[in-house]
């Protein structure tokens, strides 16, 4: 196991490595309770290893209908006794300062179109990752981006406040972070 602090160490996200390769995640997976995590911190130790993760993104749908009613908050699940209200106010009060970030890849000028749709304002990070692995980097492709070039009224296009370019981790190192950056 092994363990990622973040925020000044108050949390950290634990990664499960089988010891042996052939280990599939399936015949892991229905071990893994809180008592044998707990179990498994007892045993770890620190050392430095090299550690190679790929992008990844992890979404789940959690019903908190039960947990919140047990702990007394049962009004926001009865029809006409949960009044919200404020909370939607506040939202569009707050809306001029909102920015959606636009990175997932895919048909990014497909969701740019969707969050100006929505009256916010978006910033591009999509077609501009820089750590793209390999011989195959095409770095003409950076400036063959328009990210106005989505169907829409001029006020929406006006909420594309610009672009970010990014670049983590995956493939970049002391060795090459130079070359990545200055594309000579």
């Amino acid at each position: 196991m092994i363990e990622l602090p973040y925020h000044g160490n108050t949390i950290s996200m634990l990664i499960v490595v089988p010891s042996d390769e052939d280990t599939s995640l399936s015949s892991v997976i229905p071990h893994i309770s809180t008592a044998t995590v707990q179990s498994w911190a007892k045993l770890m130790h620190m050392r430095k290893v090299r550690l190679f993760i790929p992008k990844f993104s992890a979404d789940a749908e959690v019903d908190l209908k039960a947990p919140l009613s047990a702990l007394g908050i049962a009004d926001m699940f009865m029809q006409g006794a949960a009044d919200f209200s404020h909370l939607m106010a506040n939202h569009r009060q707050r809306k001029s300062l909102s920015v959606v970030e636009v990175w997932k890849q895919g048909c990014y000028l497909c969701e740019v179109r969707k969050v100006v749709k929505a009256g916010l304002r978006v910033i591009l990070a999509s077609p501009w990752y820089l750590d793209q692995p390999g011989p195959t980097h095409n770095w003409a492709r950076y400036y063959n981006v328009w990210p106005l070039a989505f169907k829409g009224t001029e006020k929406q296009k006006r909420l594309v406040i610009g672009g970010e370019v990014c670049l983590w981790g995956e493939y970049v190192d002391a060795t090459n972070l130079s070359p990545r950056l200055w594309c000579v």
